[in-house]
């Protein structure tokens, strides 16, 4: 009975722990469904960004490579998202003053997210992850992308086809059977 109520209990532990025993998200996976509050008071979510290539970018105010990356993928955003790209901006770990981050955010037209859950805080800033166009983490970057890093990562998935549909694929497989 004693070997019985052990079970229970570790199979308890692994349901509620689950995702927290996962891990980082690990490359050639699933990206992990996020919820964003925006700081225009919007709401994002990863539901809302399939068919699209993705950037999910942690950073802060206070760290000084973040500061500089986020002009660069600002113009990237601007230059891709004609093509279903989008950056979103997630800022971790910071106390900023509502005026130092007007001010940190005033020329972005990327999505700044105040809050993002569903990722875990990254140990090291800037932290980045790039998600496919069906949902998969192709590649993730610890410290801050350069022009090449970013072209090499983002490039080859904004050539892939969008996935079909949802109605689409499940018409084209009954159509097949």
């Amino acid at each position: 009975m004693q070997g019985l109520r052990l079970c229970v209990a570790m199979a308890a532990f692994v349901l509620l722990a689950g995702p927290a025993l996962a891990g980082p998200p690990k490359v050639g996976w699933p990206a992990p469904e996020f919820s964003a509050v925006l700081l225009d008071g919007g709401r994002l979510t990863s539901a809302d960004l399939r068919g699209k290539v993705v950037v999910v970018n942690f950073w802060a105010t206070w760290c000084g490579p973040c500061r500089n990356e986020l002009p660069a993928l600002e113009s990237y955003y601007r230059a891709a998202r004609e093509h279903e790209f989008v950056v979103v901006a997630a800022l971790v770990n910071d106390k900023a003053s509502p005026d130092k981050l007007k001010a940190a955010t005033a020329k972005l037209t990327m999505p700044i997210a105040l809050s993002l859950s569903g990722y875990p805080k990254p140990r090291e800033l800037p932290t980045s992850y790039v998600i496919d166009r069906r949902g998969v983490l192709r590649a993730k970057r610890l410290g801050a992308f350069d022009l090449d890093r970013l072209n090499a990562a983002v490039l080859p998935l904004l050539e892939e086809a969008a996935p079909a549909p949802a109605t689409e694929q499940a018409s084209t497989s009954a159509a097949g059977a």
